[in-house]
């Protein structure tokens, strides 16, 4: 007399017989492997200068889009009789107002990692912020050296004949 075992709880949902020789496997349970969202504070804390004058720049472009797009619901339903036009009004309000904390606490940030600079712009590009710092200057502390025999050029040369050829490396 053999003694089996009764399935266990894991083969009893594994397959399901539907119709003869189909059967259903479920999905298995859900398994997030991603690691757990950091908060915005963590997230922009480990981000360079840069990134943080990048993110800035697309949460204020996001925080434009979003009072558009309002304005425009607005103007479609300015009696708010349409529910859904109302309800995304709502959301997008509520989005305004994270992302503006999300910019502010982006600019201190930024004005703690370079303190010297105008932040008080709030329309200005990245790249156009004026910082008042010494720029670096490029010094090479490499000698000029020229092999004729092997038609090496110095660090500093430029990589192709033209600028019309582009960059070679």
């Amino acid at each position: 007399m053999s003694h089996q075992l009764p399935p266990s709880p894991a083969e009893c949902r594994a397959e399901k017989q539907i119709a003869p020789a189909i059967y259903f496997t479920p999905p298995p349970a859900s398994v997030n492997l991603r690691p757990p969202p950091m908060s915005a504070a963590t997230s922009y804390a480990h981000m360079t200068l840069p990134q943080l004058h990048d993110e800035l720049h697309h949460l204020r472009h996001t925080v434009s889009m979003l009072r558009a797009s309002n304005d425009e619901m607005r103007q479609l339903d300015p009696h708010h009789l349409d529910d859904d036009l109302t309800q995304a009004i709502g959301e997008n309000v509520a989005l305004i107002v994270r992302r503006d904390a999300h910019i502010q606490h982006i600019r201190r940030l930024i004005a703690r990692l370079q303190p010297h600079c105008d932040h008080h712009l709030p329309q200005q590009q990245p790249q156009q912020r004026a910082c008042h710092q010494p720029q670096p200057r490029s010094v090479s502390f490499a000698p000029h050296v020229h092999n004729a025999h092997t038609n090496a050029q110095p660090a500093d040369a430029p990589a192709s004949p033209t600028p019309q050829h582009g960059l070679y490396l």
